[in-house]
């Protein structure tokens, strides 16, 4: 746990600091923000770390460590087996499997995160949201919500045309879905962002939201009744509940970008379509959390709070008052998380 909380705090005050005097160091006669380069160089270490757990690390690590040594066709997707083979040509080493993976994994974040402002903000939510702490034993799930982050990315930022920016969406999503076949039910809404949303429909989604968070096991019960009335309490008995903090952490992302709807005469597009998304990984994770597998959706909610709540960081709050309560907010529900939930840390144990 204070190996944890160690990186945690390190590696979110490094860049904080230097993001805060924005130091530079000349290299070849050119000035070069250090921030640009600890930034990186904090990413590899997080990557390491990853790489270099021991199989006993955590539940599932134990599992593709055993797959690694004899993979085969069935237990996983096929892009997973195929990268399990690939590997394979060149080393059996698991712990050079690993540090590929995380590659794969925490690359495309930081990447996202490299371009945005405030950059500190997203390492320090990339650790609040508990979604580093993933890669330690969800491997192909992870690797699954990086390409998606990064298919998002490309739409939302504009970067190309619309035709070639729906072309590497649709590449990024295949490469996702042949690590993770639930990645397939989030390509629609790609088509969803399209649609124009007015701030009356928008608040009245989002009270609706907020209703299906709270009341989501009861609606459950409802559904189940209606569909499969002899195995209803099978189903809501294997229900997980969603737990109070991931509830408020939702709901507040609809407080927030409402009170942004009615204090300020612009909302950004890209915390407009971050926002959807958010919405619709809510009602995905309410109805389909009790299947094994998709119950994981939630978590790709959470990555999608990473980027949704660093924008209105970036964007809204200017007052130093409001950035500290942001920020002791954030640290207080990471403080719940890690002692509340023993299966989302777990103790790490280094090959070396």
């Amino acid at each position: 746990m204070i190996f944890y909380i160690m990186i945690f705090i390190i590696s979110t005050l490094i860049m904080y600091i230097l993001e805060k005097f924005d130091l530079e160091i000349k290299i070849s006669n050119k000035n070069i923000p250090l921030k640009n380069i600890v930034f990186w160089i904090i990413g590899l270490i997080l990557i390491l770390i990853v790489s270099l757990r021991s199989p006993d690390t955590a539940a599932d690590t134990n599992v593709y460590y055993e797959f690694f040594n004899a993979p085969y066709i069935g237990f996983a997707e096929i892009g997973y087996y195929y990268l399990n083979v690939f590997v394979r040509l060149f080393t059996d080493n698991f712990n050079v499997f690993l540090f590929v993976t995380s590659v794969l994994s925490i690359g495309p974040i930081w990447y996202i995160i490299s371009k945005q402002t405030n950059r500190w903000i997203y390492v320090f939510l990339f650790q609040v949201l508990s979604l580093y702490y993933y890669n330690f034993a969800i491997i192909r799930q992870c690797i699954a919500m990086a390409f998606i982050a990064l298919a998002f990315y490309f739409v939302l930022s504009k970067v190309y045309n619309s035709i070639k920016s729906f072309v590497i969406y649709i590449i990024l999503f295949l490469i996702a879905f042949l690590f993770h076949r639930i990645s397939i039910i989030f390509f629609p809404i790609y088509f969803l962002l399209k649609i124009k949303y007015s701030k009356n429909i928008i608040i009245f989604l989002s009270a609706i939201i907020i209703l299906i968070t709270i009341f989501h096991k009861q609606l459950l019960y409802m559904a189940f009744s209606l569909i499969a009335p002899d195995k209803t309490n099978l189903y809501i008995n294997s229900t997980i509940s969603f737990g109070v903090l991931p509830t408020i952490l939702f709901s507040c992302n609809s407080i927030i970008y409402n009170y942004l709807i009615y204090s300020k005469n612009k909302i950004e597009n890209n915390i407009r379509d971050l926002y959807i998304i958010n919405n619709i990984f809510l009602i995905l994770s309410v109805f389909f959390f009790w299947i094994p597998s998709y119950g994981r959706i939630l978590q790709f909610g959470h990555l999608n709070s990473l980027f949704l709540l660093g924008n209105i960081y970036n964007a809204y709050l200017t007052k130093d008052k409001y950035k500290y309560f942001f920020t002791i907010g954030c640290i207080l529900y990471w403080g719940y998380i890690i002692l509340s939930n023993p299966y989302t840390i777990y103790p790490y144990i280094c090959v070396i």
